[in-house]
């Protein structure tokens, strides 16, 4: 005699189904890339309660709750969690991490994009001059330590991104590691990296040599970025390199590497 099954031939295969996927997820732990999800943060300014004149308990005379008054997602504060790359999308601001990708990319090397790539995510002019013509050799003790501009006639191309330098050392020393002398992040400023994300055009003079890196910043007559990034360095720095990972794909060297 043969006995019915319970279950209908559809639930059969969604269960098939189910246990597949479990397993080749189980397969796939460990992954980098497969395990890798996205980055959650506190976002401010993407929403209606971004201002903190709009998230007072209470009206100013004191009678009704307003909008942000905790009756709404906003619950009286400006920011709200949502994925680091909502954030950026939607021109937000990031005050923290709330939980990490798993997928944070920390290499030996510094893979770099394609050539024909590189002008659209890189700090370049429109013939995809880098440092706006300054020797990145010549920030480092072994060139110089100093902000150096370049010299036209010692130009070298280097994965798409086009560098002058100040003497014929500092070209040498290049060639023979671009990795150890290619600004972080492209070239944008570090801080706005860590913080938000966002590409943020530099000051060539306003520069730090940190983990044997050189990182630019943002610096106007009023204002300097490095006096920000000297709050929390270890923090910004974290944030940074998973901006811009996720950004590109690309890796900074491990701390210590390079120099």
């Amino acid at each position: 005699m043969v006995v019915a099954s319970a279950v209908s031939f559809d639930e059969r295969t969604l269960l098939s189904l189910s246990v597949a996927t479990l397993f080749l997820g189980a397969c796939a732990h460990g992954s980098p890339e497969a395990s890798a999800g996205p980055t959650r943060v506190k976002c401010l300014g993407i929403n209606s309660c971004s201002g903190q004149g709009e998230c007072a308990a209470k009206a100013k005379d004191g009678s009704e709750l307003n909008a942000c008054g905790g009756q709404n997602t906003c619950s009286a504060k400006g920011w709200q969690e949502v994925d680091r790359s909502e954030c950026q999308a939607k021109g937000g601001e990031v005050l923290a991490v709330v939980e990490r990708s798993s997928g944070g990319c920390v290499g030996t090397s510094v893979p770099r994009l394609a050539a024909a790539e590189a002008s659209e995510e890189y700090n370049l002019d429109k013939a995809r001059l880098g440092i706006d013509g300054y020797d990145p050799v010549a920030y480092f003790p072994e060139g110089g330590g100093a902000p150096t501009p370049g010299k036209t006639e010692l130009s070298h191309e280097h994965e798409g991104v086009i560098y002058r330098f100040s003497s014929e050392d500092n070209l040498a020393r290049f060639e023979e590691d671009p990795a150890k002398y290619e600004p972080a992040f492209g070239g944008w400023c570090a801080y706005a990296m860590g913080k938000t994300g966002r590409l943020v055009k530099v000051d060539p003079e306003a520069f730090l040599i940190e983990n044997g890196q050189l990182m630019l910043f943002y610096r106007t007559k009023i204002g300097d970025t490095r006096d920000k990034w000297a709050d929390d360095p270890q923090g910004l720095r974290g944030q940074a390199d998973l901006a811009w990972s996720e950004r590109t794909g690309e890796c900074r060297p491990a701390d210590g590497d390079g120099g």
